[in-house]
């Protein structure tokens, strides 16, 4: 299962016609297995987590907002939220050769880096 176990690591990764990307082997992905692409803005960064991975995410900063002892640390957190909900660009399934369809999000570039980060992937764009 993507994310399982901590995915360290860089490689280039081939972007093909269809916009589709092959998700490394070292990130347990498995065919049919729901993942999800984030531009996060402020980093400037796209990312990919599993839709399990996301929801752990969602309920950790929904607890935060419940438990928010402050007006100010509770709009913060649900700042956050809303931020990563919106950035939140498509959700596809790993198809039987490891690949994620990403649209036209990287249809300016050949290849991507990908950079493991514990338990998503962070995606850079390379420019052809």
């Amino acid at each position: 299962m993507f994310g399982e176990k901590p995915i360290f690591g860089q490689s280039e990764l081939t972007v093909d016609k269809k916009g589709r990307i092959f998700i490394p082997a070292n990130t347990k992905r498995e065919p049919g297995e729901q993942l999800v692409l984030i531009n996060n803005k402020d980093l400037g960064v796209y990312e990919i987590y599993s839709i399990d991975k996301l929801k752990e995410r969602f309920e950790q900063l929904n607890k935060l907002i419940i438990e928010s002892k402050t007006k100010k640390d509770k709009l913060f957190y649900e700042r956050m939220l809303c931020e990563i909900s919106k950035s939140i660009l498509r959700s596809e399934i790993v198809d039987a050769q490891g690949r994620f369809l990403t649209g036209k999000t990287f249809e300016d570039c050949d290849k991507v880096l990908s950079t493991g980060a514990y338990d998503h992937l962070i995606i850079d764009k390379i420019k052809k």
